[in-house]
Formats: C-alpha cells, sequence, structure tokens
C-alpha cells in the first residue's frame, strides 16, 4: 500500500466545484501543502467579502491558504517557490498561472478540466457543450502548460448529454467520474505508467 500522506501536493482552485476534487484528494490523504484561491469578492447589499468555497475550508481545515490577486505577485511568489511539492492540482483557479510555478512540483502541474480535450478549452466549458447542442462531454485530466488548456491529456472519461439535461447533472457526473480519476492519474504518474 502507498503511503499517499507522502505525496505533497498544492492545490490551486476556488468554486464549489474545486472544493469537492480538494475535499476527495484530503480523503485518500495525501498531504496537502497548500491551497491557492481567487482572493474574496464583494458581494451582497452590504458588499461584504465573501471568501471562496476552496479558501473557506482550508481555512477551517489548518491548511495553509494564499489568495493573491495575480500569482505573479512577488511575495506569493517566493513563498510558494520555496515549496517542495510533488504535484500541482488545479481545478477552476480562474486565473493564469505563471510558468515557474508550473514547473515547480516534482512530477506535474495536473489540470481537473471539464470538458474532452480540445473541445472548449478555456471557461463554462459545460455550459458552451450544451448550448452548441453536443450530445457528449467529459472530464479530461491534463498536464498544464503556459498555454490555457494547451497541455496534452493523461486520462478522460466520456459523459452523455441527454436532451434534458441541466449544467448542474453535467457537473454532478463530472465530478462522481472526475475524482476517481484524478487519483488514478496521481498514481499512474508516481509508478510512472502513464502515457500523455
Amino acid at each position: 500500500m502507498r503511503d499517499n500522506q507522502k505525496i505533497k501536493i498544492g492545490f490551486f482552485g476556488t468554486p464549489e466545484f474545486s472544493l469537492t476534487f480538494l475535499k476527495h484528494i484530503f480523503e485518500k490523504k495525501f498531504n496537502i501543502s497548500f491551497v491557492v484561491s481567487q482572493p474574496a469578492a464583494k458581494s451582497g447589499r452590504g458588499k461584504k467579502e465573501r471568501k471562496s468555497a476552496v479558501q473557506n475550508w482550508a481555512e477551517k481545515k489548518g491548511i495553509k491558504t494564499f489568495t493573491p490577486e495575480t500569482t505573479k505577485d512577488h511575495f506569493f511568489k517566493k513563498e510558494i517557490l520555496s515549496k517542495k511539492i510533488d504535484f500541482i492540482v488545479v481545478v477552476a483557479y480562474g486565473n493564469i498561472i505563471s510558468e515557474d510555478i508550473i514547473d515547480l512540483p516534482k512530477y506535474y502541474s495536473i489540470n481537473v478540466h471539464a470538458s474532452l480535450l480540445p473541445r472548449w478549452r478555456g471557461a463554462a466549458p459545460v455550459h458552451r457543450a450544451i448550448m452548441s447542442g453536443d450530445t457528449e462531454t467529459g472530464v479530461s485530466i491534463m498536464k498544464v502548460e503556459k498555454k490555457l488548456d494547451s497541455g496534452p491529456v493523461f486520462t478522460r472519461s466520456r459523459i452523455e448529454i441527454r436532451e434534458n439535461d441541466s449544467a448542474e447533472i453535467i457537473f454532478k457526473q463530472i465530478i462522481s467520474k472526475g475524482n476517481p480519476l484524478l487519483i488514478e492519474t496521481l498514481n499512474k504518474v508516481i509508478d510512472g505508467k502513464y502515457k500523455l
């Protein structure tokens, strides 16, 4: 049995969708070294600052959490680049990650993307698939590269889009297929049994 606790992961994500993946990695006993999320957004009548789902949960768990405006921020970079980690996992972070951070892990920076790449790169891939009348979509686990959603794919899983499926239904399927697929990918990379 592998000791997942020895595998250090930096996690980049922001919304509730990202959080489902972060929780799954946590439940599988991987060592979450730090979490990076978008800064708190002002919303509601009183323009109260609302922390992202990921930041909120990570802070409650006592995980070191960063919320830089940009990953090029000098102080943020200095702290992150001093970390020794095996992987960066990115799920709907919503910001460009600078190249030196992408290259930081021992293995790879890995992204969970809610489409069958190369179709629907970038934001809102599920909504775009439904609006375009696609009959299928899926989840791709890919290597992060400098250009947005352009990296090669490790693994992917297909999901049928039925006539009355909403984005919410598709997202639930992406979560249920994507979580085990992400863990499988991490393990394959560690074992050197993967193809890009």
